[in-house]
């Protein structure tokens, strides 16, 4: 069993290799209306109210 190599930069690299990537969900809000969708989900699943803590709205 190959175990991982450790660094003490590991947690700096990662991060070095996410900013090099870009951020996932800055490219997903190009294509993706996530308050329609949103919205959407809220009309066929409503939520219960925080309000009373019961009640569906």
């Amino acid at each position: 069993m190959m175990m991982p190599k450790l660094s003490l930069f590991a947690e700096e690299e990662r991060g070095n290799r996410r900013k090099k990537l870009g951020d996932p969900l800055a490219r997903l809000f190009k294509h993706v209306d996530f308050p329609a969708l949103a919205a959407t989900v809220d009309i066929a699943a409503p939520r219960a109210s925080r309000a009373t803590g019961d009640s569906i709205v």
